[in-house]
Order: structure tokens, then sequence, then C-alpha cells
């Protein structure tokens, strides 16, 4: 594995990552009983693994310059996101926050 993958601060992101992502699937079950306030802290969560999902997925696109088995990596990611999303991972992600981030302006009450 790379330096990159086995890196002390990789490992931790991944794990928050995959945290947060077992919570929010938990919760998606629920969602149509949520309560507003309830629905929002699931958008923000959601936007926030995006988010993490988005700086990795950066940094993973930095370290493939050096390192062959990144660059791997990432073009496998590229090409599925093709595939299912219909764009690149980076495009599919900045879409995936600008929805989320439209959606919760719609459930914040006016002022």
């Amino acid at each position: 594995m790379s330096e990159f993958l086995n890196s002390e601060i990789v490992q931790k992101e991944l794990y928050d990552m995959q945290n947060l992502y077992n919570r929010l699937s938990t919760l998606v079950e629920d969602l149509k009983s949520l309560e507003p306030d309830e629905k929002m802290e699931f958008l923000e969560q959601t936007k926030m693994l995006v988010d993490k999902q988005r700086i990795f997925h950066t940094r993973l696109t930095l370290a493939a310059r050096e390192d062959e088995s990144i660059k791997d990596i990432v073009e496998n990611m590229d090409k599925l996101s093709v595939v299912f999303c219909g764009s690149s991972m980076a495009s599919t992600l900045a879409t995936m926050s600008d929805k989320l981030t439209s959606y919760m302006d719609g459930l914040t009450p006016p002022k």
C-alpha cells in the first residue's frame, strides 16, 4: 500500500468518513418521520461527509502525481463515477454539495 494511504492522518480521515457514513445510513431509514430540525441536521451531516470526500478526492488527485497506485485508484473512481453518475468524481461531489446547500436553504425559515 502507498505511503499516502498508510499515513496516520489519511487513516483518521477515512475512519471519520466511515463513521459519519454509518451514522447517516441508520438515519436515512427514518428520514420521512424526522422533525424539521432533525432533517436539517441530517442534511448538514450529509454535506459534511460530501465535503470530506471532496477534500479526500483532491488529496488523492494530488498524491496521484507521484504515486502510480494512487493514480490507478483515482482513475477507477472517475470511471465508476462517470458510469453511475454521468460525470467525474470531482464534478459529482461538487454537484452533490451544491444540491445539499440548496436543500438546506429551502428548509431554513426566512428571517
